[in-house]
């Protein structure tokens, strides 16, 4: 399981992972993955990651603009 933390904001924050090495690892759900951080003190998200075989592997976070209203 990986774990994202967020800081700086108690919001749920919409984040996207996207594997960059699929021949090592595989995200749970695709690729990308999108989900939303749990919000509150710890405000969290976790992906889940299934190892394919040994080596390194590289999971980019990006956080996902939202659709509200620019202020």
């Amino acid at each position: 399981m990986l774990t994202v933390r967020v800081r700086g904001t108690a919001a749920k924050i919409a984040l996207e992972a996207r594997n960059l090495a699929p021949e090592i690892a595989e995200l749970s759900g695709g690729n990308p993955v999108r989900s939303s951080s749990s919000g509150g003190a710890e405000n969290v998200a976790q992906f889940e990651v299934v190892g394919q075989k040994n080596g390194s592997f590289l999971i980019s976070i990006r956080l996902v603009p939202s659709l509200g209203r620019p202020q």
